[in-house]
């Protein structure tokens, strides 16, 4: 694994492309002087280390809703001093709902990169987000106290819905999946929801619309998963949804299209602690297959619907934004072909 020595870089995603392209580098100035200001935040005593380590990691992935936020911000009235005050205390938050992201899923890697848990162990997340989480609601409670609500209800949650995530792993019954995909779903909804409306918020504007929230933040957990599988990230270090027992669209349908895989997928998550590899690597194999001959085109389908309705739903002054950014996450996928397989795969 490597590390970034300076804290402030700023690494702009290359697989996104949209509104994430040239709007990237007019924002990079603004990017810079937020990653900088992030990094300067006064600490606790002792806690300069582990900051130091969540800073240095500069994810292409944690540039995206930040430019997103700019994006709002200016189709909203105009990017103000308060919008690029608040940048790094968004991009705090991020931190933070990363070190409880990566936890709860036990990821050690990310985009080549070491999470927190990955150096320095699961046990040490709860104290982290603790102070993490304590730093956030100071910064936001003494500069932005109209966000605070914001803030307060996207951290619950989120973190009551990971939780719930935790537990519902690995499902016995198929009746139980669209109420544990609809939990997955909720958690971007959340997140979301603090990002675009403290944009908007600090425009004097109301909160942006659950119609339009919805199927916008669907739209980004879908192509996360699909991206997932149809990428194989496990190849990449990073862990795979379907050995980590998690209910995903594109499993759904292909569940949907196919009922007979449910076997499949019940020995899978029954033999996943035990010791037979090969079998476990045939059946993540076929499943995986089913998946994408199966399961990814519908998901696309649906979220091409997803940035119809999203657009329809928003604001008049933000239609045209929630177009061009519902694009640039379906176009991450569009090129997906389908793989041609036989009639019992």
């Amino acid at each position: 694994m490597k590390y970034i020595s300076n804290n402030s870089q700023i690494r702009f995603p290359e697989n996104f492309k949209g509104i994430f392209e040239p709007e990237a580098r007019w924002y990079e100035e603004r990017l810079t002087i937020a990653r900088r200001d992030l990094c300067e935040m006064p600490i606790p005593e002792g806690f300069r280390t582990f900051f130091d380590f969540i800073t240095e990691r500069s994810q292409p992935s944690f540039i995206l809703l930040p430019i997103l936020f700019l994006e709002v911000a200016r189709e909203s009235g105009g990017i103000t001093e308060r919008h690029q005050e608040f940048l790094p205390v968004l991009m705090l938050s991020m931190e933070m709902i990363a070190v409880m992201d990566d936890t709860i899923d036990g990821s050690n890697a990310r985009s080549e990169h070491l999470t927190f848990p990955g150096r320095w162990g699961a046990h040490s997340s709860t104290p982290c987000v603790a102070v993490l989480m304590s730093m956030l609601m100071q910064q936001i409670a003494n500069g932005f106290p109209s966000l605070l609500d914001l803030a307060l209800e996207s951290v619950r949650g989120i973190g009551a819905k990971e939780l719930r995530e935790e537990f519902d792993r690995y499902p016995r019954h198929l009746d139980d999946f669209p109420r544990i995909l609809e939990n997955r779903y909720g958690q971007a909804i959340d997140g979301y929801h603090f990002v675009i409306s403290s944009a908007l918020r600090l425009n004097g504007k109301a909160d942006f619309p659950r119609a339009s929230m919805v199927p916008f933040a669907r739209i980004g957990q879908d192509v996360d998963d699909l991206v997932n599988v149809i990428e194989d990230r496990e190849k990449q270090g990073e862990n795979d949804d379907l050995r980590k027992g998690l209910v995903t669209a594109a499993l759904l349908q292909a569940l949907r299209q196919r009922p007979e895989l449910a076997v499949e997928l019940r020995e899978l998550w029954h033999l996943r602690t035990e010791t037979r590899l090969r079998r476990l690597d045939n059946l993540h194999r076929s499943i995986r297959t089913s998946i994408l001959a199966h399961g990814v085109m519908p998901v696309i389908d649906q979220i091409a619907a997803d940035v119809e309705t999203c657009e329809q739903a928003a604001p008049v002054y933000l239609q045209k934004l929630m177009r061009r950014a519902g694009q640039t996450w379906l176009d991450r996928v569009a090129g997906f072909s389908r793989p041609v397989v036989t009639k019992d795969a």
